[in-house]
């Protein structure tokens, strides 16, 4: 994957984090993951389709989920209910929407699906089609740590 490609989505999580929540983010060395295989406890994941295919996938604990749900919704949530998976999806929504809008001045034409969400450390992505290897950047902040995982063919 080119490094043009990878900052459109790095620059997209960055944009999100600061906007929905003010804090800073500081993003951790990328390394290459070659597995299907969900990196944490919680993956939101978004598929695309079109000139690129591949995924965004936001990988992060249960308590860092809580966390960064309880900043977006200003309600605190000790349990992961309906409400943590729909702010996790709202992130991912939003840094993929992002990363689609600067793919997309680079000339790329696709379409995003909607969030899936994969629980379970170690559980399959994706049964149907393997979107690895990924270029992963974790990041950390003071509302949760997460990573996120990459992949356009």
């Amino acid at each position: 994957m080119k490094a043009e490609y990878l900052n459109c989505v790095m620059s997209g999580v960055l944009d999100v984090i600061d906007q929905c929540f003010h804090v800073e983010c500081k993003k951790g060395k990328p390394y290459v993951y070659h597995y299907d295989i969900n990196l944490n406890h919680l993956s939101a994941v978004i598929r695309m389709a079109g000139d690129k295919k591949g995924a965004f996938v936001l990988a992060l604990s249960e308590d860092d989920a809580k966390k960064m749900a309880s900043a977006l919704i200003m309600e605190e949530k000790q349990f992961l209910d309906k409400d943590v998976m729909d702010a996790i999806g709202e992130i991912i929504n939003m840094i993929s929407g992002s990363a689609k809008g600067k793919l997309t001045e680079l000339g790329f034409t696709f379409k995003l699906s909607t969030p899936a969400f994969i629980l379970g450390k170690g559980t399959r992505l994706f049964k149907e089609v393997e979107y690895a290897p990924y270029i992963c950047v974790p990041f950390s902040t003071e509302i949760g740590d997460f990573t996120i995982q990459v992949s356009l063919r």
